[in-house]
């Protein structure tokens, strides 16, 4: 066998793109809404309520209400919303209803 009669990486990870955009084409969606779905209403207050949950959980001392406001206001991470609770040593609670 010669040198040539090898396929080497380059030719290798070249077939590999070339398939991938191929299927990519074969099985792409016509359908608009499909490429950028957009969340109900419903689901981004059932996934708040379940972090809230998370958080009251891990933190006793926290309430529901400033959990679901501290989420709100950092857009959902839970992370941060922990951080702030750690180095505060709880969250400031809510008045009235948001």
């Amino acid at each position: 066998m010669s040198q040539s009669d090898n396929l080497g990486l380059p030719q290798v990870a070249a077939c590999l793109l070339v398939g991938y955009f191929v299927f990519r084409w074969f099985f792409k969606s016509s359908d608009p809404s499909s490429v950028s779905p957009t969340r109900s209403p419903a689901v981004d207050q059932r996934r708040l309520q379940e972090q809230s949950l998370l958080l009251t959980g891990m933190f006793p001392q926290v309430s529901m209400a400033a959990a679901q406001a501290e989420l709100i206001r950092n857009g959902g991470n839970i992370e941060i919303a922990t951080e702030k609770i750690l180095a505060a040593g709880g969250l400031p609670e809510v008045i009235g209803s948001f």
